[in-house]
């Protein structure tokens, strides 16, 4: 009787060690969307922008300079045009609450060959913020960098830089001249990504290489200004902006509005298998 009772204890022992080992048991559902588990550092989609207050300016650059940006298989707009937006964000999820920062993009349009369906590749963004800028990259992709931003408006004119390591990276300036009203329907096109995760393991491939399109939903466009522009790229250690040739001013504007930015979808898998 007592080798039996000490036999079912050793197997239910070995029982245990085996549950506690598998990977089924030991990989728990995190208590969080994001990292830290318990702790997440931000919350699941959809995030709220309202009141936003930005400047965008469209420019025209060289064929090298879209063909240098662009990743394949995207293909660059013909009419070489770039833009660059800057400006104040409130943001709201149910980790963070409600918030502001500052936010400056430069971005492509594109066309994906496959679908032929058009988008706004993003180059490279700047914020002040850690939250943003993780969520951003870790979701979507967006390419998010740390820098020293200011955002200014005053009797109309309007200046906004981006700085880091002490250089001058993007300095844009303007005057609102005359607001648009009605404000007209504004186009919405999808943002493309190109989402890279690198891998923990020495001289591996990336875990995740893909281009990723999201489109912000729920747009309004309360306030909208024509405005004059002025544009400069600066190069800085890590960030070669001043290679981006400045031919033309386009068109520049100022805009008041909101949206909601939701879950994306993956359009193109560089990993994966052909």
């Amino acid at each position: 009787m007592a080798l039996k009772n000490r036999l079912s204890c050793f197997f239910m022992v070995a029982l245990l060690f085996s549950v506690m080992g598998s990977p089924a048991a030991a990989q728990e559902v995190p208590g969080g969307y994001s990292m830290p588990g318990l702790f997440p550092l931000y919350s699941a989609p959809p995030v709220e922008f309202r009141d936003n207050r930005i400047m965008i300016v469209i420019f025209k650059t060289t064929p090298e300079v879209l063909r240098e940006l662009v990743p394949q298989p995207l293909l660059p707009n013909p009419l070489s045009l770039m833009f660059v937006y800057i400006g104040s964000l409130n943001i709201k999820n149910a980790v963070t609450g409600r918030f502001n920062y500052l936010e400056a993009g430069i971005a492509i349009p594109v066309v994906y060959p496959s679908t032929m369906a058009t988008g706004n590749y993003a180059v490279c963004l700047y914020l002040n913020e850690a939250i943003p800028i993780a969520g951003g990259r870790e979701v979507w992709g967006w390419p998010k960098k740390d820098g020293k931003l200011t955002f200014a408006e005053k009797d109309g004119e309007i200046m906004g830089r981006v700085e880091r390591f002490g250089t001058a990276l993007v300095s844009v300036s303007g005057k609102r001249l005359k607001k648009v009203e009605p404000v007209p329907p504004q186009p919405q096109l999808p943002w493309i990504l190109q989402k890279i995760i690198p891998s923990a393991r020495k001289n591996a491939p990336p875990d995740i290489w893909q281009l990723v399109s999201t489109l912000n939903v729920n747009a309004v466009t309360s306030e909208l200004w024509d405005c004059t522009a002025k544009l400069e790229f600066g190069t800085g250690p890590q960030d070669p902006l001043g290679k981006i040739k400045v031919l033309e001013i386009v068109s520049a504007q100022f805009s008041v509005g909101g949206f909601d930015m939701d879950y994306g979808e993956v359009i193109h898998d560089y990993l994966a298998k052909k």
